[in-house]
């Protein structure tokens, strides 16, 4: 499915999710009630997850499909080096946790937007990047390659004045390994 097919489709599907007369509902009963065939199933399903991941459409505890409450915060998310990370929500007490697989490519200090998981699965909330507003600029500067293992070095400018001059740089080395992080 090209991308068009997609945000046409997903348009039609978003508005039967607002409209007043819908019911949280599965996704096999929005194909009946669609008509989409079975052969088009795994487009339908393809259509609610990029809903999903725009955070547009929420999934309830017993799989159904309902329009997202926009309980989404604007906050600095502060990554760990073992892929999770937190997002402070100015005003907000307690941060929030967002797991490894939820960071949606956000690097350290970056402005981004989070939906909150309703449930507290552990000490903390918990949530999924849904949208990086603002990213950091990020320069790659060069790959050293030593026998099995690849360093990257990269440049991170945390800070641009509106003078256009640049502050508080940070620099950063990855190791790879075989295609690994």
């Amino acid at each position: 499915m090209d991308r068009e097919a997609l945000e046409k489709r997903k348009k039609i599907v978003y508005e039967f999710i607002c409209d007043d007369l819908y019911v949280p509902m599965k996704a096999k009963e929005i194909a009946m009630i669609l008509q989409v065939s079975k052969e088009q199933r795994e487009e339908l399903h393809a259509v609610l997850d990029a809903l999903l991941e725009e955070g547009k459409v929420e999934l309830t505890q017993k799989g159904k499909y309902v329009k997202a409450s926009g309980r989404f915060l604007t906050g600095v998310y502060t990554g760990n080096s073992r892929g999770f990370g937190f997002v402070t929500v100015e005003g907000e007490e307690e941060d929030i946790y967002i797991p490894e697989e939820n960071t949606n490519g956000a690097m350290h200090m970056d402005t981004v937007s989070v939906a909150v998981n309703p449930q507290k699965t552990g000490k903390r909330r918990e949530g999924r990047i849904i949208k990086i507003m603002t990213a950091e600029v990020w320069l790659l500067h060069d790959i050293f390659i030593n026998k099995k293992l690849y360093f990257l070095l990269r440049i991170i400018h945390q800070s641009q004045y509106t003078d256009g001059s640049r502050g508080d740089i940070k620099i950063f080395l990855h190791i790879f390994r075989f295609g690994k992080r």
